[in-house]
């Protein structure tokens, strides 16, 4: 493997994690393959609960539809960032309540000003770890449409050109492309959506991912509700879901079919 001669050991990882060696990532996945490590291992086991819980306070009031707790965390993390402009991370912890504050009520309450940085921010995006998954999965209403789509495609390619199949890295994969279809669906992109739809499917993805199975089904049924007008299909999958008593999902893709039906 021409990507990573002569680096065959933990210890070189060990070294290029500090800084004395010049490897590019993709360099290193194809290290973290060979010597069967993969990227999450090499990351930390801590890593998906340590960024999650940046964003704890807004996914909890999102889980819970608390649009009020969501306005007032984007409002206390804009204050932080406006007295410390070189912490970054105050924009994205922003951003992210922001995106789930308009999710639920379409109003953008994210400046625009900053909105322009976040999209210069990902626009100028080399490689995908697990932080820069999070990040997009959790901001796609604040991304241009165009860099949203050309984005989702290549986080698509990451996985099937890297591999990519542990738990944590492809749930967290497949959960931003169908965050970005519905994204794209709300932004009134019809065709960048069915395009994402049909490359997700090239996504591999077992029978343990059901709840991805079961969105994308629904996906595709919203789709063809925008030229059709015809809802049931789309009452017939929320009836199986609601009696397979998966409450949570149900209202989740209930009140998403709901902003659908009113934007078409």
């Amino acid at each position: 493997m021409t990507a990573a001669k002569g680096i065959t050991s933990k210890s070189s990882l060990d070294r290029w994690e500090k800084g004395n060696d010049n490897l590019s990532f993709s360099k290193v996945i194809d290290l973290l393959y060979r010597i069967h490590i993969q990227p999450d291992e090499f990351l930390g086991s801590n890593t998906p609960s340590q960024l999650a819980n940046l964003y704890k306070q807004s996914m909890i009031a999102y889980y819970y539809s608390d649009i009020s707790a969501l306005k007032k965390l984007a409002q206390r993390y804009l204050e932080l960032y406006k007295d410390s402009p070189e912490e970054k991370v105050y924009i994205l912890q922003a951003s992210v309540a922001s995106n789930f504050y308009e999710d639920l009520t379409i109003e953008n309450i994210f400046p625009s000003y900053l909105q322009i940085k976040l999209n210069q921010y990902f626009s100028n995006l080399e490689t995908w770890t697990y932080e820069n998954i999070l990040y997009f999965s959790c901001t796609q209403l604040l991304i241009k449409p165009q860099l949203l789509f050309r984005l989702s495609k290549s986080l698509i390619n990451f996985s099937i050109e890297n591999h990519i199949n542990r738990q944590n890295w492809h749930s967290l994969l497949l959960e931003a492309i169908l965050n970005a279809i519905f994204a794209l669906l709300k932004m009134k992109q019809l065709d960048k959506a069915k395009e994402l739809v049909d490359v997700f499917y090239t996504m591999k993805f077992n029978e343990n991912f059901i709840v991805e199975q079961i969105r994308i089904n629904f996906m595709t049924s919203l789709i063809q509700y925008t030229s059709t007008k015809d809802k049931s299909e789309i009452q017939s999958q929320l009836l199986s879901i609601k009696n397979l008593g998966l409450d949570h999902l149900y209202n989740d893709l209930k009140f998403a079919a709901n902003q659908i039906f009113s934007l078409y």
